[in-house]
C-alpha cells in the first residue's frame, strides 16, 4: 500500500473519531437538557449538528474519491465501505439529537413526568457506547464490538422501561398525554 493512500486513510479515520466526539457531545447536551430541564444546552446542540453534517459530507466525499482513484484490494474495500456506514450512523445519530431537542423544548413547556429511567446515565452509557465502537473499528478490536452491541440491548431495555413507565402514568394523568409523547 502507497504511503500516500496510507495517510488518506488516517485521515478518513481521524475525520470519523472527530465526528463521533461531536455526535457524543450532541446526545449529552440533548439529555441532559430535558434531564435538568435547561433550554440552554439545546441552544449549542444545532453547532454540533452543523459540524456533524459538515464531516459527514467531507467524509462521503474522501471515500468516493478514494473509490475512484485507487485500485482497492478487497481489505482496503471493506474499510471504505465500513467508513460509509459509520458515516451514515453517526449523521443519523446527530439528527436524533436534535429531534430530541426540538421534543425536549416542548416537553419543557410542561411540568415533568416522575419517572424511575435515570436517562442522564442512558445518554452516559450511549455516549461510551458511540466512543467504544469507533475505538473498536479503529483498533478492530472484535470483542469490544461484541461487548457495545451487548450494551445495546442493555439500552434497549431502559427505553422500553421509560415507555412503560410513561404509559403508567398517561394512565392516571391522561390531560398530560402531550408532554408524555414528546418525553417518549
Amino acid at each position: 500500500m502507497d504511503r500516500h493512500f496510507e495517510t488518506e486513510l488516517k485521515g478518513l479515520k481521524h475525520l470519523i473519531l472527530e465526528m463521533g466526539s461531536f455526535v457524543e457531545k450532541a446526545i449529552e447536551l440533548a439529555c441532559q437538557g430535558i434531564a435538568e430541564r435547561e433550554n440552554q444546552r439545546f441552544s449549542l446542540i444545532n453547532n454540533y449538528e452543523e459540524k456533524i453534517n459538515r464531516a459527514h459530507k467531507e467524509v462521503d466525499r474522501q471515500c468516493l474519491q478514494l473509490l475512484a482513484r485507487q485500485a482497492l484490494v478487497a481489505s482496503d474495500l471493506r474499510l471504505v465501505l465500513v467508513v460509509t456506514k459509520i458515516n451514515t450512523d453517526l449523521e443519523r445519530m446527530g439528527d436524533q439529537a436534535c429531534n430530541i431537542l426540538y421534543n425536549g423544548q416542548d416537553y419543557l413547556a410542561h411540568p415533568p413526568i416522575p419517572i424511575k429511567t435515570d436517562i442522564i446515565n442512558m445518554a452516559t452509557q450511549v455516549r461510551a457506547m458511540v466512543r467504544d465502537a469507533l475505538d473498536a473499528f479503529v483498533r478492530l478490536d472484535v470483542g469490544l464490538s461484541r461487548q457495545v452491541l451487548t450494551r445495546d440491548d442493555v439500552i434497549d431495555n431502559a427505553k422500553d422501561q421509560v415507555f412503560a413507565e410513561v404509559k403508567e402514568y398517561i394512565k392516571t394523568h391522561p390531560f398530560e398525554i402531550d408532554a408524555c409523547l414528546d418525553l417518549i
